[in-house]
């Protein structure tokens, strides 16, 4: 008799793996996610932070505004995992008053020295934003096999590829200047990811399938991840440095 109740408690246990494991993979993705990021910025890193940061406030998201991001994954090859190539874009800004310099009065602009030489600048009126827009290109794979044929609720996955930020410095609202020229411009990197997917379909196995049926959505995740931005035009001369590392949170959807 015990080993009968055994039985037919790992059949319960499998059965629902083993049906999903019969369903069709999704063929496409969309995902949003958002967190906390402060870049490099290399040999700029001292006035940047000058610049944009206070020494006073130990607020996480003071000195690191969230960057967010969607993206779009297409899934090529299904049977091994989900794998295929992926498109990302988001958003970064960061903002502060101007400096100014006291002792010539440059409209609210200062040096690099200036600004690090304590008593020669001070805060300005006008406000100074520099924002970023990161386009990402590569390829993803997801480990969904493990939610496929398990009752594990639990998706790794790892990305990589090339990404470009595009930046610019405005002040007031225009685009700032520096030695004349214009400040905006971007900057060639790459990216690798490591991550974690939680498939929230367990929570609302009625209303999953319901909505396999009639929408098309194939799962939905929470998930948790981390990148190494390196961003610094493979190591080119006059670019900005937004390497770092940035961990984000978010919400994912696969489609059939």
């Amino acid at each position: 008799m015990m080993r009968l109740l055994i039985i037919a408690a790992v059949l319960a246990v499998a059965t629902p793996a083993l049906a999903a494991g019969d369903e069709a993979p999704p063929t496409w993705g969309f995902s949003f996610r958002l967190g906390p990021y402060q870049p490099g910025m290399g040999r700029n890193a001292d006035y940047y932070k000058a610049s944009y940061t206070s020494a006073n406030d130990g607020s996480l998201f003071k000195n690191r505004p969230l960057m967010s991001e969607i993206e779009l994954d297409w899934y090529i090859l299904r049977d091994i995992g989900l794998l295929g190539p992926m498109l990302q874009l988001g958003l970064w800004s960061v903002s502060a008053s101007t400096k100014y310099c006291v002792h010539n009065g440059l409209n609210g602009t200062c040096s690099t020295r200036e600004i690090l030489t304590p008593g020669v600048s001070q805060t300005g009126t006008d406000s100074s934003k520099l924002a970023v827009y990161p386009v990402g290109l590569g390829l993803v794979y997801k480990l969904d096999l493990i939610k496929r044929y398990t009752v594990i609720p639990l998706v790794p996955y790892a990305k990589g590829g090339l990404t470009y930020f595009l930046w610019r410095n405005t002040v007031g609202g225009d685009i700032s200047h520096y030695n004349g020229k214009p400040a905006y411009g971007g900057t060639l990197g790459a990216r690798g990811t490591l991550g974690l997917a939680f498939n929230i379909d367990v929570l609302e196995p009625g209303a999953a399938s319901r909505a396999r049926m009639s929408t098309g959505i194939a799962d939905s995740y929470l998930f948790a991840e981390w990148s190494y931005l390196w961003v610094d035009g493979f190591g080119a001369k006059k670019r900005l440095d937004f390497s770092g590392n940035l961990i984000q949170v978010g919400f994912a959807v696969d489609f059939l």
